[in-house]
């Protein structure tokens, strides 16, 4: 993205845009080969969707932000991980003294089903 824009404006006006995106665990070959079932089974379990992505999950991201309509959109950094991100987001909260320090792996693994119902919500039941 640096290389991109130099700084002086001059590839906006001639449509030029650059994002990044920053893919989470997804299945290929060289995950499959060089990470421990444990650890992409640990990886799904961490995702709000419940699994590793797919190459067609990341194509997908770079096909809508390289279509005509996204041309607004330049400088951004699209993460592209199933959830990921916001259940790192979550290793520090408020703990139940009130004060704030790190989650314990196995408070993740148990607030995080009852996190994900309540982003949810019930109009989402159904």
């Amino acid at each position: 993205m640096i290389r991109a824009y130099d700084g002086r404006g001059n590839l906006g006006p001639r449509g030029i845009t650059a994002n990044t995106i920053s893919a989470g665990p997804t299945d290929t070959d060289l995950l499959r080969n060089s990470a421990a079932r444990q650890a992409l089974d640990g990886a799904a379990a961490m995702t709000a969707l419940g699994r590793i992505g797919q190459p067609d999950n990341i194509a997908n991201v770079v096909a809508l932000i390289a279509r005509p309509g996204s041309g607004w959109m330049t400088g951004q950094n699209i993460r592209a991980d199933g959830g990921l991100s916001l259940h790192r987001a979550l290793s520090v909260a408020v703990d139940r003294d009130g004060g704030v320090g790190p989650w314990t792996e196995v408070d993740r693994r148990a607030l995080w089903p009852q996190l994900m119902e309540q982003l949810r919500g019930p109009e989402c039941e159904g």
